[in-house]
């Protein structure tokens, strides 16, 4: 994954690591005609990254993007070592994971293993649901 100017798009790396020092040439391979109009939009909002003139787009989240988002932001701090109050205080800020947690509700600890548990289920495969029809192709692999 790499991230610049408010965009993250994700590459196939072969050679030097993007991680070198030295400056990393970069290819861009479209192996078919099919669906071109598609793969060239692709590849100009990957020159987003890029652009030194590009302006960063704050994200429009959706309540749904929002619960995937803190699902696999809760599966990363768990595989890191880190707890439920952790969790709370990288997604919402150490104060209001204070607060929520020295409150008698459990309305935020609830919140964070059941996003730990959807993160496990995305994990497991269950992204292949937010894919759409290519899930099928992905069932038939």
């Amino acid at each position: 994954m790499l991230k610049g100017n408010g965009c993250v798009i994700q590459v196939l790396c072969t050679g030097m690591s993007l991680l070198a020092r030295e400056p990393v040439k970069l290819s861009f391979v479209i192996d078919s005609l099919d669906e071109f109009q598609a793969k060239l939009k692709t590849l100009q909002r990957a020159q987003r990254v890029y652009d030194p003139q590009a302006e960063a787009e704050i994200p429009e989240w959706t309540r749904h993007s929002l619960a995937l988002r803190n699902a696999l932001v809760a599966l990363d701090c768990h595989d890191a070592g880190k707890s439920y109050f952790d969790t709370a205080a990288f997604t919402y800020g150490e104060a209001r994971a204070r607060e929520a947690w020295d409150s008698p509700s459990r309305a935020m600890k609830d919140e964070m293993k059941r996003a730990l548990a959807r993160g496990r289920e995305l994990r497991d495969g269950g992204y292949a649901s937010l894919l759409g029809p290519v899930q099928n192709a992905l069932e038939l692999a």
